[in-house]
């Protein structure tokens, strides 16, 4: 049997407030999420619009299942501590680019580059 790792209030509460923030941010962005596809992929189609929204969430999801296996392994080779400062970095880093983007965002995902163009004929 394992002991018990001693964990502060002050552990938890850093770690619960950390969750609620990310959390925060994807319900701040969920709701605008069909205006800023349909803005930004320049489309009125509901279906594609629908299809690109689907893709972004599933992406949401299935992005940190996955890196979860690596970032556990990354974490045993070469410690917790610099993994977290990797991740943090790697989070926090591109933050003041991303909003200098303003309305010359690329298209939120690759099927807009996949339709067919609209050409008059």
């Amino acid at each position: 049997m394992q002991a018990r790792l001693p964990t502060s209030r002050w552990t938890l509460g850093a770690l619960l407030a950390s969750a609620f923030v990310v959390a925060l941010g994807y319900g701040i962005v969920l709701p605008v999420l069909p205006a800023m596809v349909e803005r930004l992929a320049g489309s009125t189609d509901p279906t594609f619009n629908a299809r690109q929204i689907g893709f972004l969430t599933a992406a949401y999801v299935a992005a940190p299942v996955a890196a979860a296996f690596l970032w556990g392994k990354w974490s045993d080779l070469i410690g917790r501590r610099p993994v977290l400062v990797f991740g943090l970095i790697g989070f926090a880093g591109p933050a003041p680019s991303t909003s200098r983007l303003g309305h010359k965002a690329p298209p939120p995902s690759c099927g807009s580059r996949l339709r067919p163009s609209r050409t008059a004929t």
